[in-house]
This record gives structure tokens, C-alpha cells and sequence, in this order.
């Protein structure tokens, strides 16, 4: 699976609300609207792409984050560079 098909099917399943939702601790309360599945799907790679690297950052960059169900296993971010990834990033956020 290429990085865009996975980004294609994640994008799906929020738009079908096939998700779940993780929330940081003080979030905890607060009721979170989806708006864009786009935008979620974006902050999903994002949030995948620091973890597979197991980076940190991404605790303090997102108070929640989308997880659609059921793609976990699907795509491995360290088989995808920084470069890549973030021309990837650029691509996808002009369309």
C-alpha cells in the first residue's frame, strides 16, 4: 500500500465516522467536532508518523487525535524519510 492509498482510506473512515478518538488528559471532558476529515486525516499521519518513530513530540502537538479503526497494521511510517513524508505533507495540504 503506497503512502497515498493509506491516506485515501484513512480519510474515508473518519469521513464515515468509522473512529475513535484519544484524547490528552486535561481534554479529557471536552466534547471534540469533527469538521474536516481532511484536516483530522492529516494530524492522523502526522501523530502515526512521530510515533512509529517513537518521538515524543507528539504529546505536546495534539490535544486529541482521530484514529479511524481497524489501520494500524496497514502502514509502517519508518519505511517512509523525512523528506518523503514531508513532501508528501506539502502535497496533500494544496489540494
Amino acid at each position: 500500500m503506497t503512502i497515498s492509498e493509506y491516506f485515501n482510506l484513512v480519510n474515508d473512515k473518519i469521513e464515515s465516522g468509522d473512529y475513535k478518538i484519544k484524547k490528552s488528559p486535561e481534554f479529557r471532558d471536552i466534547k471534540i467536532e469533527i469538521k474536516s476529515s481532511y484536516l483530522e486525516s492529516i494530524n492522523y499521519f502526522m501523530y502515526e508518523y512521530l510515533k512509529d518513530r517513537k518521538d515524543n513530540r507528539m504529546k505536546v502537538l495534539f490535544d486529541y487525535i482521530v484514529v479511524p479503526n481497524d489501520t494500524d497494521p496497514l502502514f509502517n511510517f519508518n519505511d517512509v524519510s523525512f523528506e518523503d513524508f514531508f513532501k508528501f505533507l506539502i502535497d496533500i495540504k494544496v489540494k
